[in-house]
């Protein structure tokens, strides 16, 4: 199933979208952030053009997903940067106990650029049956030269964009 965002806002379009025993894989394309809520420190990701899209991790254990499949989530945000490291785990948690295989997100700021060609290599590789550690490897080394090869600077600038990437494996 195809969710899109513009199409069907909101988390209940989400939560229907994300609904069901077959489902092999999840992929957000998302915005991430602190402050919302009463104490305004609640992280959040928003998988739309609106605040109003957003969900937090705690609401993901209401949502009865029913997965049978243990589906790989790819959490693919951007400007997630003053989100810390230790939130988003939260949002691991909570889709393991949805029963999801594997969680791969970033730890660092991701530009939509960046986030949308690593995007497009990472599904593309997995269609063509490359594991998803080794899939992420290769990206990480074909962007590196593609984009430094012509700099004469050692230091990795940007480069730390491209390395984000971490791969959560669950139970």
């Amino acid at each position: 199933m195809l969710f899109r965002s513009p199409d069907s806002p909101g988390p209940d379009a989400l939560q229907a979208a994300l609904t069901g025993p077959q489902v092999h894989l999840v992929y957000l394309y998302c915005h991430g952030g602190v402050g919302w809520g009463p104490n305004k420190r609640r992280v959040w990701l928003s998988v739309g053009r609106s605040l109003e899209e957003r969900f937090a991790p705690d609401q993901l254990r209401y949502w009865p997903l029913g997965w049978e499949s243990r589906p790989l989530v790819i959490v693919n945000g951007c400007n997630t940067t003053r989100v810390d490291p230790s939130q988003l785990a939260n949002f691991v948690r909570e889709f393991a106990a949805q029963g999801a295989a594997g969680v791969v997100g970033t730890e660092t700021t991701v530009w939509e650029t960046l986030a949308q060609e690593v995007g497009s290599r990472l599904l593309a590789a997995m269609v063509a049956g490359k594991p998803l550690g080794e899939a992420l490897l290769g990206i990480r080394h074909a962007l590196l030269r593609e984009r430094y090869k012509d700099r004469k600077s050692t230091r990795l600038n940007s480069s730390h964009q491209i390395i984000s990437y971490a791969v959560f494996c669950l139970k």
